[in-house]
């Protein structure tokens, strides 16, 4: 919500004086001029006061850091009292000052102060304070106002003889005339599903749901949009409550909330309040969370969009379009693909197989319909790179780029779905892999090569055609000055991926693989704890993290005995390695130290006969941690250890 600008420090500490001198002042100044229930115009010196009442006591309870002899709390009371007693008769009035209203004003002030004051005594205040300001529903401030404050008051842990009664009073608003009050009522009723579906039976969703359908269709498109944001929240609640007949709740709203989601996306107003984005990552979510008795509508659905996406390639094949149409059609293909490819993951894969084919058609289409020319630009461009040089020139990306990243991440689920089955449609899309990985300073290369770690891991043996193009390429590109962050160290890992999924292939591709993983390894062999800034110990992290997949990933080859010989030579950098890396002490880093400690001891058991004090060390330490992954790790490693020295 908008915020009135805050005052200075000074002003801040001379608002807590008087207020804490005297709590009840602002309460009593107000009251005085109220009396009668007097007409207050915001402009007047009563309706400041009445402001400066509310402002009070937020200030307070936000300057407070501590809760000294529970001075912030017994402020935070006074304030809630304030709000219940008062802002319902100043409520409704058209000279508002700007956005910071005083039902605006109600929901921020109670955000702070609810949290301080316990339950028994807030949610009452909170109840009669709706209840006041719904005695008089021809003014929408005061309708708002208490749909606001309950839906401020919407916890976790609150009571169902609270929450029930205070959604049934917001539903009873679901169709207010005011475009105000129904996009808080939609936003209320995510905010309660989100935060309260503990308490709630499947036909406690009903309404919600009806509510909610009826809000994709209100003629506003922000509430539209707010509705969407309700219908992406129920879902999950949704799947897991359970009917009578033992089906998820979900089962029972599946259908209309698709139909309904879809027939948003026709609406003439899509493209306002983010509509268009909104509707399909509520479609996106509700098919992921896809109940089994609803596999054959989804089928359906995803034959809808198919079709969709086919018009829409058509459209940016034929060309012809303005900037702004251009722009309409790019959005539209991204919101459309995330949810083909999450279809792909839900559906069953002989369900899946025989429609396969024009989806991998129409993805293909996206990312071939509009590379070589984008009328955002100024001119016709030549080429994916050039494109995305232009675009992080000018310091945003392009409409393609939005689509390619929106493909790859569809392309990458599809892949895991399909497994070796992917490998007949592997070429097509291997040309535009490899254009974006190329991109070493954009984005879109990161994502390029975590689908070829993908398309790797599920062809297996068979990636071996393509051994050689992208080992060489992620090589090529691992070695340029301008790469991003996130590119290396996607590389980094698919390196891995590979050596790990083709076996002898591998081979002339092992030294440089390790030289590479091993060069970017030295940069992050440091201890995080000495560091200040939280931004590089996260880049730090990431890159470790990915150096050690990668190693890993190429120690575990299948072939890795046919080439023992020329990879001897790399254990003691490699040793090395994770000694730095053990010595910062990150749990997650542990468990992958033990891994491939246990690898390396595996492969060269002589030559790691000198390095068991230091297996042994990793070892302690990750028995010591949280994860059961490290935990089984660490035994593992152990067992490998009492083997080497017993032999």
């Amino acid at each position: 919500m908008p915020r009135k600008p805050r005052k200075s420090a000074a002003e801040d500490l001379e608002t807590y004086d008087r207020v804490a001198a005297d709590p009840a002042s602002g309460i009593a100044t107000l009251e005085a001029c109220l009396v009668d229930g007097l007409p207050v115009d915001s402009a007047s010196p009563e309706a400041k006061v009445g402001f400066e009442a509310i402002e009070d006591f937020t200030v307070v309870a936000e300057v407070q850091e501590e809760d000294t002899e529970g001075r912030r709390t017994f402020l935070a009371e006074h304030g809630l009292e304030v709000m219940t007693r008062i802002l319902p008769m100043l409520l409704g009035d058209p000279g508002e000052v700007g956005d910071w209203t005083l039902h605006k004003a109600a929901d921020v002030s109670l955000q702070i102060m609810l949290p301080l004051i316990s339950q028994e005594a807030a949610l009452p205040k909170v109840a009669e304070f709706a209840t006041k300001c719904l005695e008089n529903r021809d003014r929408w401030q005061n309708k708002n106002a208490a749909v606001m404050a309950l839906t401020s008051a919407f916890q976790p842990d609150q009571p169902a003889d609270f929450v029930l009664p205070a959604l049934e009073m917001i539903l009873q608003l679901a169709h207010d005339e005011h475009d105000e009050v129904r996009n808080s009522v939609l936003y209320a009723l995510g905010r309660c599903v989100e935060r309260c579906a503990q308490i709630f039976s499947p036909d406690h969703l009903d309404p919600i749901v009806a509510s909610t359908l009826s809000g994709l269709q209100d003629p506003s498109s922000r509430n539209a949009s707010t509705a969407c944001y309700a219908a992406y929240i129920l879902v999950e609640p949704a799947s897991e409550l359970r009917l009578g007949d033992g089906k998820p709740a979900l089962s029972r709203y599946f259908l209309p909330l698709c139909e309904a989601l879809v027939g948003v996306t026709s609406r003439d107003d899509v493209m306002k309040d983010m509509l268009l984005q909104s509707t399909h990552e509520a479609l996106t979510e509700i098919i992921r969370l896809t109940p089994p008795d609803c596999l054959e509508a989804v089928a359906a659905l995803g034959s809808e969009m198919v079709a969709l996406l086919h018009t829409l390639n058509g459209n940016a094949y034929t060309g012809g379009l303005t900037a702004a149409e251009w722009a309409v059609l790019r959005e539209r293909q991204c919101g459309v693909i995330p949810s083909i490819g999450e279809l792909a993951r839900v559906l069953p894969k002989e369900t899946l197989m025989p429609s396969i084919e024009p989806v991998m058609e129409q993805l293909w289409a996206a990312l071939e319909y509009g590379r070589d020319v984008d009328p955002e630009v100024d001119d016709v461009v030549n080429g994916l790179a050039e494109l995305n040089i232009r675009s992080n020139k000018e310091n945003r990306p392009s409409r393609y780029e939005d689509v390619a990243e929106s493909v790859l991440l569809a392309l990458g689920t599809i892949i895991e779905t399909l497994g070796g089955d992917y490998l007949r449609f592997a070429p097509p899309f291997n040309s535009h892999l490899m254009h974006a990985m190329k991109l070493s300073h954009g984005h879109l290369a990161a994502g390029a090569a975590g689908v070829v770690g993908d398309m790797s891991r599920a062809l297996g043996t068979k990636f071996e055609p393509f051994c050689d193009d992208f080992v060489e390429l992620a090589l090529e590109v691992l070695g340029k000055p301008d790469i991003l962050q996130e590119t290396q160290s996607s590389l980094l890992a698919t390196l891995g991926d590979i050596g790990c999924a083709t076996g002898g292939p591998f081979v002339k591709h092992f030294i440089p693989c390790i030289a590479a993983l091993l060069r970017a390894g030295t940069e992050v062999a440091v201890r995080t704890q000495d560091l200040d800034d939280l931004d590089e110990v996260d880049r730090i992290l990431d890159m470790r993290s990915s150096v050690l997949d990668g190693l890993t990933g190429i120690f575990q080859c299948s072939d890795m005995e046919d080439f023992k010989e020329i990879s001897a030579g790399t254990v003691p950098d490699v040793v090395r390695f994770l000694e730095a890396v053990s010595a910062d002490d990150i749990e997650d880093d542990t468990k992958s130290v033990a891994g491939l400690l246990g690898d390396l001891l595996g492969l060269f058991p002589d030559m790691m006969r000198p390095t068991a004090p230091f297996a042994k060390r990793v070892v302690e330490k990750g028995l010591r941690g949280v994860n059961a992954e490290t935990i089984e790790s660490s035994r593992w490693l152990q067992e490998r250890i009492k083997r080497v020295e017993s032999s």
